[in-house]
């Protein structure tokens, strides 16, 4: 793989921002135009790096001709937060704007794909869901996907909260659950948690609300699994062989 550290100005963040790309090996020489791509969200207390600290992205990756930028959002739950920064905008308009015009990366939909972790997780979904079309295929690994139940669960989190959405009520524009209800068209989902994880049963709610409406999900639930790096690690391998296949399934 292709290692690239990126830096442009962002206007939604009125100051410089930093993503890193990988690209297949074959972006040089191949004659190849573009690849599809994986834009890859990081959780609540970690940066787009830790995809690469705490997993085999790289050595997974290699194995398919796929491209994937690793943004980076802070604490800020991928909003347009209401006391600070415009992440959402930045992250699901911005990233896939500047890399599309630079880098030999796709701008076909179908190829487009979004992804994440815990924090990472609950953005990949709310951007898929509202910007319907833009991305093909999101991939939610132990996702915050009831987020109000964490905001009321978690009230040692407050400050996140008021700064985020500006108190301890998330708006619907905000609430994937909610968003699942409006979006079309949908995207397809791959969904992981383990049965040991905190958020286990917000990923139950949504897993039944998929069902109820038909949603195309492809669930996997782990025994023991928790919320940790050393079980989306071994998931990743899965997301990417999933990602390959174009058709529903």
């Amino acid at each position: 793989m292709i290692r690239l550290d990126c830096t442009f100005f962002s206007s939604c963040l009125g100051r410089d921002a930093h993503i890193t790309v990988l690209l297949p090996d074959k972006a040089v020489g191949s004659g190849r135009k573009t690849f599809p791509v994986l834009y890859l969200l990081h959780g609540l207390t970690d940066s787009g790096s830790s995809w690469l600290e705490k997993t085999s992205l790289i050595r997974y990756a290699d194995a398919h001709s796929l491209a994937v930028v690793l943004p980076n959002a802070v604490r800020s739950f991928y909003c347009d937060m209401v006391y600070g920064d415009a992440y959402y905008t930045h992250i699901s308009q911005e990233v896939p704007a500047f890399c599309e015009a630079t880098l030999p990366i796709s701008s076909d939909p179908a190829d487009r794909y979004i992804a994440g972790n815990s924090m990472g997780a609950y953005g990949a979904l709310k951007i898929a869901l509202k910007e319907p079309g833009r991305f093909s295929k999101v991939g939610l690994f132990s996702g915050v996907l009831d987020v109000q139940q964490m905001v009321d669960e978690m009230p040692e989190l407050c400050r996140d909260w008021l700064l985020c959405f500006g108190g301890n009520q998330v708006s619907k524009s905000e609430d994937p659950l909610y968003l699942m209800t409006k979006a079309d068209p949908l995207p397809e989902i791959y969904h992981y948690c383990g049965d040991g994880d905190f958020l286990l049963d917000g990923n139950r709610t949504f897993c039944r609300l998929c069902r109820e409406r038909n949603i195309p999900i492809t669930s996997h639930w782990e025994p023991g699994g928790l919320h940790e790096w050393r079980f989306w690690d071994r998931q990743l391998p899965a997301l990417l062989d999933w990602l390959d296949h174009k058709e529903r399934t």
